[in-house]
C-alpha cells in the first residue's frame, strides 16, 4: 500500500504542471472568447451580400436587426472589396461601393433591432477607401431617429466628403452645425482609414470625429475634429446612405465593416489578443513543456 501511495503521489507531482497548465491556457481560451463576444452592438454591417446588387435590393437583410435595406438605385451598390485595416478585427463580408453616376439622387437606410438611443453618446465606426476624389462637398451616411434617411443639416449626425488638393477630406455635421460639416483634410485617394463617430445627445449636440484610432485602443483624449450643434438631438435608431446625382461630386467611396453601440470599445475591437491573454496562454505552453520533461526523465 506504501509503494501505491508513493505511487500516486510521484504521479501527482509530475503531473501538477499539466494540471496548472491546463487551466492557464482554459482562462486565456476563454479569454479570448470573451473578447470577441465583448461588443454590445446596436447594429453591424460587412455587407455579405451578392456582389453587384443594389443595397436595397430584395433578400439583403441585415443579419444583426433582421430588417431589409430600404430603397435605393445602382449608386448604391455592393462590391467585391473586404477593405483590411491593421490590427482591426473584421467580419467577413464586402463592401459598400457609393457613387453618382445614375443622374437621381437616392437613400437608403435601415434601423436598430433595438429601441431607440435617446441619452448619453452614440458610436458609429467604419472602414472607408475614396477611389476617386470628389469635386464638392456631399453627405454619404447619416445616423437618424425612426425611418430617417440622410438629409444633410436636418440629420443627428451626418458623415461629409470633400476635395483637399490632390486627395479628399472626410467630415461630420450634427443637427443644426452652422454653415457646414468640419473636416480632417489631406487624406490620400486609395488608402483605406478607419473611422469612429461619436454623438453625444443634448440641447447643444457634440459630435466628435476620430480618424484613424488604435483598435482595441483607448478613446483618445482629442478628437480628430469636433462640432457643437445648435439644434437639439433626439434620439437615433437607424444608419443611412446617400447616392449623389453629380458625380463625381461626391467621389466614389468604398465603405465596410459598420459597426453602432454606444461603447468606443464596442466599435473598436482588436483583431490580436489583449498581452494578458497572451500572457496566460504563454505561461500554459511553458508549464506543457516543463511538465513534458518531467516525464521524460521519469521515463
Amino acid at each position: 500500500m506504501s509503494t501505491v501511495n508513493n505511487d500516486l503521489k510521484t504521479m501527482n507531482k509530475l503531473m501538477k504542471p499539466y494540471s496548472v497548465a491546463c487551466q492557464l491556457i482554459s482562462a486565456g481560451i476563454i479569454s479570448v472568447c470573451c473578447q470577441s463576444a465583448h461588443a454590445q452592438l446596436l447594429f453591424s454591417e460587412s455587407f455579405n451580400y451578392t456582389q453587384g446588387s443594389q443595397l436595397g435590393a430584395a433578400g439583403n437583410i441585415n443579419p444583426s436587426s433582421g430588417n431589409k435595406w430600404s430603397g435605393g438605385n445602382a449608386d448604391l451598390a455592393i462590391g467585391s472589396a473586404n477593405l483590411p485595416y491593421a490590427g482591426l478585427q473584421e467580419a467577413a463580408g464586402n463592401d459598400l461601393i457609393d457613387v453618382g453616376t445614375t443622374g437621381s439622387a437616392n437613400s437608403t437606410y435601415n434601423n436598430f433591432s433595438g429601441a431607440a438611443v435617446s441619452t448619453g453618446s452614440i458610436f458609429y465606426s467604419f472602414v472607408i477607401d475614396c477611389t476617386q476624389a470628389p469635386t464638392g462637398n456631399s453627405y454619404i451616411s447619416a445616423l437618424n431617429p425612426a425611418a430617417g434617411t440622410p438629409n444633410g443639416s436636418s440629420d443627428q449626425l451626418s458623415t461629409y466628403v470633400g476635395p483637399s488638393g490632390s486627395g479628399w477630406q472626410l467630415g461630420i455635421r450634427t443637427t443644426g452645425g452652422g454653415t457646414g460639416a468640419v473636416y480632417d483634410t489631406g487624406l490620400s485617394v486609395g488608402t483605406t482609414y478607419f473611422v469612429v463617430e461619436e454623438l453625444t445627445f443634448g440641447a447643444s449636440p457634440v459630435g466628435n470625429l476620430y480618424v484613424d484610432p488604435v483598435p482595441g485602443g483607448s478613446q483618445p483624449g482629442t478628437p480628430t475634429e469636433t462640432q457643437i450643434g445648435g439644434s437639439a438631438s433626439t434620439s437615433v435608431d437607424d444608419v443611412g446612405f446617400k447616392g449623389n446625382s453629380s458625380a463625381p461630386k461626391a467621389g466614389y467611396e468604398d465603405i465596410g465593416d459598420l459597426l453602432v453601440a454606444q461603447d468606443w470599445a464596442d466599435v473598436t475591437p482588436s483583431a490580436v489578443p489583449e498581452p494578458g491573454t497572451l500572457a496566460l496562454l504563454g505561461s500554459g505552453l511553458v508549464l506543457l513543456q516543463v511538465g513534458w520533461r518531467r516525464l521524460q526523465k521519469r521515463a
